[in-house]
This record gives C-alpha cells, sequence and structure tokens, in this order.
C-alpha cells in the first residue's frame, strides 16, 4: 500500500512515543512483544482491569468464540478496543445508553456498535492508509484514519485517538482507543448541519438545493471551506455570496446560474480519501459544468495549481508563491453515510483544467467502488442494481480483485463476461478534445471472444480478436481501439458485443489527449 512521505514521517514518531512515553491512567502501554500465546479474547480476559466493558458486548453478542479463533474470511482480525474510561466517557455524554447495562439492553444497537470496532483483517499501523482502511468491520463499513500532528497521534474516524497501538495476538491485532466509535449513519449535509464554522457554505447548498444532492444515497466528496476562508476574502454571510457570484439573478436553483456553479463545483463525483489523491494528478469530475484538477505528486495535495496566487513567502534569497488551494490535512477525512469532507483552505473558484489521460476502471458504479480494494471474486446476477454497467446475453457478471500482482492490470483487478453477450458501460464525463481511445483487456487466450466496440452508438475501430494480439510477458494489453474528438463535456456510452462467442476481461477503458 502507497504510503508517503508525511505518513512515514509519523509513523518514526509514533515508534519513539510508544516506546519511551506512558499515557493515560497512569499505565505503561507494553506492546513491544507479541502475546504469542494469546487470542484476541483471552487478551482482553487478562486485561478485564481496563477492558471489562468491551469484552461483556462481546459476551452478550457471542462475538467472543470469533475473537477467539483464526479469521476464516482472511488474515486475522483487527480490533480498535475502547478501554474501560473511554466508555465511561461515552456513559456521561450519551443520552440513550448512561451504564453499561443500558447499551446491553439496546440489543440491536448494541450488536451494531461492538462490530463496529472489529475489522475483517489484521492491519498493523505501518500499513494504515491516510484515508479509510481497505477492509471493512464486521458491519460492512469503512473506518478512516487521520493524524493530529500536533500531538503526534493517528485518530480513527477522526474521533478517537489510537493510544496504545499494535498490541500483536495470535490471531489479530488490538489497537486501544481513548473513544468509543460511533456508527456514521448521517449524510455528508447532515454532518454540515452539526458544524457551525461551514454555515455560510451550508446555506448556500440550500439555497441551490444541492443539499438534497448530500442527503441523498449518492457516492460524494464534498471539498469545503470554512467560512473563516470566505471572511479573509470580503464575505461575511450568504448575501454577500450571493451578491459575488449571482447579482441579479436569483434562480439558484438552476444549473446555468452562476452560484449553483460554483457550489456543484464543490461536490465531486464518488468517494475519495486523501490517500486516493497521492501519487497522481488527475480532474476529478464535479457536478458543476467543469472538473476540478487534484495534483497529489508531490508532498502537499495541490488543487487547481498555477490557477491563482494566493499567498507569498519571503525569505532573504527568495520569494516563493503559493498558486494552489490547499487541505487542511487534520481537519480532512471526515466520513459519512455517502462521502467523505475534506477541508480546503482558500476559495474554489470555478476553472476549466487542461485535459488529462482519463483511466476509467469501472469505480463510478457504486456496487463496485465499495469493494474494489477487497481481494476475491464476487458474481452479480441482478441487473438492476447497477446504475452505469448493464450487460444481456449471460447470467452473471464477475468482479476479480486479486491480492497478487495482474500483468497488466491496474489494481489488480477486472470485470468479466462469457458467453454470446452484450456490454454497455456509461463513462463519467471527459473535457472537450481530441483523444486516443484505448481499452485494456485480456488477450492471448483461445478462451477469449471476438468483439466489436460501439462509442456514443456508432462502431469505432476494427473487430478486435482477444484470442491474439498483445505480448507474451503481458496477459492484459492496451489495444489502440481509435481517434475520437468530444465536442462537450459529458458523459459517453461504450457498448461491447460479440462476434465470436467467449470471455471478455476487461480491466479498463482509456482517452488519452491528442494535442
Amino acid at each position: 500500500m502507497k504510503i508517503s512521505f508525511r505518513i512515514l514521517l509519523f509513523y518514526s514518531l509514533i515508534a519513539f512515543i510508544a516506546i519511551f512515553s506512558s499515557c493515560e491512567d497512569d499505565r505503561l502501554y507494553q506492546s513491544f512483544y507479541p502475546e504469542e500465546n494469546l487470542t484476541i479474547t483471552s487478551y482482553l480476559e487478562s486485561q478485564q482491569e481496563h477492558y471489562s466493558y468491551y469484552l461483556k458486548l462481546l459476551e452478550e453478542t457471542d462475538l467472543s468464540g470469533s475473537l477467539s479463533a483464526y479469521n476464516a474470511y482472511g488474515n486475522k482480525f483487527t480490533l480498535f478496543l475502547p478501554s474501560n474510561t473511554a466508555f465511561e466517557e461515552y456513559f456521561s455524554e450519551n443520552n440513550d445508553h448512561s451504564s453499561i447495562d443500558e447499551l446491553i439492553s439496546d440489543k440491536e444497537f448494541m450488536h451494531e456498535l461492538t462490530k463496529y470496532h472489529i475489522v475483517v483483517r489484521g492491519i498493523e499501523t505501518n500499513d494504515f492508509p491516510f484515508g479509510s482502511l481497505s477492509d471493512t468491520t464486521v458491519t460492512g463499513d469503512y473506518l478512516t484514519i487521520s493524524i493530529d500532528t500536533a500531538l503526534s497521534k493517528m485518530k480513527v474516524n477522526g474521533e478517537a485517538y489510537i493510544i496504545d497501538p499494535n498490541i500483536e495476538l495470535i490471531n489479530g491485532y488490538i489497537h486501544v482507543i481513548d473513544k468509543v466509535l460511533t456508527p456514521v449513519n448521517y449524510s455528508i449535509y447532515e454532518w454540515l448541519l452539526k458544524q457551525t464554522e461551514f454555515s455560510i457554505f451550508r446555506e448556500a447548498l440550500e439555497l441551490t438545493a444541492l443539499s438534497d444532492t448530500l442527503m441523498s444515497d449518492g457516492r460524494f466528496t464534498l471539498l469545503v471551506e470554512k467560512n473563516n476562508e470566505y471572511y479573509n476574502d470580503g464575505i461575511n454571510n450568504i448575501e454577500d455570496l450571493k451578491l459575488r457570484y449571482s447579482p441579479g439573478n436569483s434562480d439558484y436553483t438552476s444549473s446555468t446560474n452562476d452560484l449553483y456553479q460554483y457550489v456543484a463545483y464543490h461536490i465531486v463525483s464518488g468517494i475519495y480519501y486523501l490517500d486516493d489523491f497521492e501519487g497522481k494528478s488527475s480532474n476529478y469530475n464535479t457536478y458543476a459544468s467543469y472538473p476540478v484538477r487534484i495534483d497529489g505528486n508531490s508532498l502537499e495535495i495541490k488543487i487547481n495549481e498555477g490557477v491563482e496566487v494566493f499567498d507569498s513567502i519571503f525569505s532573504s534569497e527568495d520569494t516563493t508563491y503559493i498558486e494552489y488551494i490547499g487541505i487542511n490535512y487534520e481537519s480532512s477525512n471526515h466520513q459519512a453515510e455517502n462521502g467523505s469532507i475534506h477541508l480546503i483552505n482558500n476559495l474554489m473558484e470555478l476553472f476549466l483544467p487542461a485535459r488529462t489521460t482519463e483511466v476509467l476502471q469501472f469505480y463510478n458504479e457504486a456496487l463496485i467502488n465499495d469493494i474494489k480494494n477487497i481481494a476475491g471474486e464476487t458474481e452479480f446476477t441482478q441487473l438492476a442494481n447497477f446504475e452505469f454497467i448493464k450487460w444481456t446475453g449471460t447470467d452473471v457478471l464477475t468482479y476479480r480483485k486479486s491480492d497478487n500482482d495482474i500483468s497488466g492490470a491496474r489494481n489488480d483487478d477486472y470485470i468479466n463476461l462469457d458467453g454470446d453477450f452484450t456490454f454497455s458501460y456509461t463513462i463519467p464525463k471527459i473535457l472537450p478534445g481530441k483523444y486516443n481511445f484505448y481499452v485494456n483487456t485480456h488477450a492471448l487466450s483461445d478462451l477469449n471472444a471476438t468483439i466489436s466496440i460501439f462509442l456514443d452508438g456508432k462502431p469505432i475501430g476494427g473487430n478486435l480478436d482477444l484470442t491474439t494480439g498483445g505480448r507474451p510477458s503481458n496477459n492484459y494489453y492496451n489495444f489502440l481501439i481509435g481517434t475520437v474528438e468530444f465536442e462537450e463535456y459529458s458523459t459517453h456510452l461504450i457498448e461491447i458485443s460479440t462476434l465470436i462467442p467467449g470471455r471478455f476481461r476487461c480491466d479498463r477503458f482509456e482517452f488519452k489527449p491528442i494535442n
């Protein structure tokens, strides 16, 4: 898993703190050596002075047996373990459960809360991303990891500090946390309602009715400024914002309205955590007329670099100009049921970026996106559950993610259809211009099909015989299908049909700009 320099630096600090520091409750957390003969459950039983509350929940939910054994579906378990002190704090602040007995009596919530702390794979902190963990909890949810640099500590879901990491046991790892994790059951808009420092942007969402979008079941990433960023730009309230972007036009819910476009530009299609941006430079589709440009190739993630000078840093020898919108790392990776929220440090104006290579791997489809980091094979038979992918002629579409390298396949995954079929995929919006169109698919196998390809209803390229082509050392090959020219920023439809029945294993489609 990709780890940036800033994360590696932090891990070094954690290692130092774990060895030489003591922590709360006047207890020196001893996690230097594996507990070679203990399972997770037996470790809790041996440490009831500190963890009896969570052990009680495990026993009441019949999960203590599961954490006494190996994970049948993967590599060990990870338990984010609230201490008894964390539970006491939870009970003192919670209106519904003021004691362990009240929590136990709420059977449905007790089961959800207990399972929410267990991840179905063993993960040490040096494998943590700066974003969402790649494996889900037992409830099927993702937990997020962030960093408080002032305290040199990791946080889970932005609320619980890891105070004793990497307690290694025979069936997994325990990371002790100082707060009880509460399952996320609110939308992005509902998260904003709880945060008074975002009131100007929240009122703009309501004015444009885009608040309804951020309450829906879609998949979104919100890039958002605090009120202070507006104040610094002379905007003190929603009335000032209306005057800035839409003077004389009060039809704020129209997609042609400039205020609507400004707000929609902050809503990115799909769920992205900060580690998803690292190591790549790309345009990301928004709900406005233009995508936003995000560059994660340097130590700092940069938004719309080169568009505007936001700040200057003077030294005795040189002047450095800040020509990009930055991200507040410590106040990002917030999680909601329908997406993620990241704080940005300047007003983000609508901007038409340069074209980039568009790599399309079916991740705008929620069912695929939710399992793209989970090794395994999933068969789909219910066409109605898909929004962008359709197929006929075969009963099953299979998605496979490997935990080993698949030569030529990005992210080591692909979709598979077999037989005499038709397949279509509605791709995300692409900027106007001329592109070379590629299909990356499995080749060099007698089991493969011969296919024809259509783009927006028109045939493109000749017939593609997938029993040939490619290279012997590369089972997946990027076939150049043809050159296309798009006249507007919009979605497009790719269709595949078999001329000779067989197997079609598709890794991705690519559109590379031609200057």
